[in-house]
């Protein structure tokens, strides 16, 4: 439909502010829905979500807004008179979602999770999209479908406020801390470096070490993440001066939203040099989602900070919409294909895939969520260049420099 605006350059809780003040001004409503469609249990691919993208905009009602968000999309819709004239909308996206998809020239089934969040007139933006953030997860967790707001949901929403305020308080008050996981080279003739992941935990005031998926969502919404950010680069950066020789790399995830600060590659570069740690002994790991966001100065500063001489790796590959060709799209040192595609089940076939792109690339492949030894004999086998996860190492909050290694090359 002409009339829907899919608008990139605004930020999503702007225009959904915009909607629940327009909604106020007639006494109706505004909601959110989050959705994407999902493919033999995982997200679709790039090539698919924008498929599922235009089938969107053609059902949605004038007025209504198409958005991109994560690995999927969001709908805003405005001058709703209740919840009677939202379930057309609801209606309408889903059955857009789940019509049968071609690919690799073989019609699939697609199974939609939608996540729905209807406002009031007290609502703020920041709360309705992570109602419907929320919400989403809770489809996902039980294979997709349509879930709305109810009242443990709410619940849920309360304790992510209480999150912000507490999260807040925490950043600049010593209250982070670095776990680190090896990451350790496959085979007999390899001679690259060997490294950790430095994974973030938030020492909570009631519910002690929590990890990132609690507080990196929230800090994403609220627009805490690049303060927040600054001081894990902080830490990770007083890390590195310890465990970083010729040897050793430590990797550290950057945030989209961190990428879109144009402080960034200075900010990097400052805590890096005042701690006297080689910039090419420091690893920053991005996400799917920058590589689907046509973000021309986000992908500026990834070719700044590769040629200032830090390492880009491209995290949970294989988790989210990105296709194997928009691995060329920014400059990369290492692609980490994520733990899903290893564990419980090896997924041979995307790994076959990932690895022949990634040797044509020249860059070597890490294989995330290790667990048992025959997932990594099978990992050698495929011709995986590092590996991290539990059979590995467990991430130890302990600061322990990187052990010098053995002589690998043959």
């Amino acid at each position: 439909m002409d009339d829907i605006e899919v608008i990139h350059p605004v930020p999503l809780v702007e225009l959904i502010g915009d909607a629940i003040r327009l909604s106020r001004l007639d006494g109706s409503r505004a909601a959110v829905l989050a959705c994407t469609g999902q493919i033999d249990g995982a997200d679709a691919d790039e090539e698919a979500n924008l498929v599922l993208g235009e089938r969107l905009e053609r059902v949605l009602r004038d007025g209504d807004q198409l958005q991109p968000y994560r690995n999927g999309w969001v709908v805003i819709s405005s001058d709703l008179e209740g919840a009677h004239a939202l379930s057309p909308v609801v209606d309408r996206v889903v059955e857009a979602l789940e019509q049968p998809i071609r690919t690799f020239g073989q019609p699939q089934q697609v199974r939609a999770a939608v996540g729905v969040a209807l406002g009031d007139r007290s609502q703020d933006p920041e709360s309705l999209l992570l109602g419907a953030d929320l919400a989403l997860e809770a489809s996902r967790a039980r294979g997709g479908g349509v879930e709305t707001l109810e009242p443990n949901l709410g619940e849920a929403i309360s304790a992510r406020l209480r999150d912000e305020t507490d999260l807040d308080h925490s950043i600049g008050s010593e209250r982070f801390v670095m776990f680190h996981q090896p990451i350790v080279p496959l085979g007999q003739n390899w001679n690259h470096p060997r490294g950790v992941e430095v994974l973030a935990r938030w020492l909570h005031p009631e519910d002690g070490l929590v990890g990132p998926d609690r507080f990196i969502p929230v800090a994403e919404i609220t627009g805490q993440m690049n303060n927040l950010g600054i001081e894990l680069l902080r830490l990770a950066c007083r890390d590195l001066a310890h465990t970083a020789n010729e040897n050793a790399f430590l990797a550290l995830n950057l945030s989209p939203q961190q990428l879109s600060d144009m402080m960034i590659v200075s900010d990097i570069l400052e805590e890096v040099e005042s701690h006297g740690a080689p910039r090419s002994a420091l690893a920053l790991e991005i996400t799917e989602e920058v590589l689907l966001v046509p973000d021309a100065d986000v992908r500026e500063t990834l070719g700044r900070l590769s040629a200032a001489g830090f390492k880009i790796f491209l995290d949970d590959f294989g988790t989210g919409p990105a296709s194997l060709d928009s691995l060329r799209q920014v400059p990369l040192d290492a692609v980490k294909i994520d733990g899903s595609r290893i564990s419980p089940n090896l997924d041979w076939t995307f790994i076959e895939m990932v690895v022949s792109v990634a040797d044509q690339m020249g860059i070597p492949t890490i294989a995330e969520g290790v667990e048992t030894p025959d997932q990594l004999e099978a990992l050698v086998a495929l011709g995986i260049d590092y590996a991290q996860g539990f059979e590995i190492g467990a991430p130890q909050p302990l600061l322990a420099p990187v052990a010098e290694p053995e002589q690998d090359a043959a």
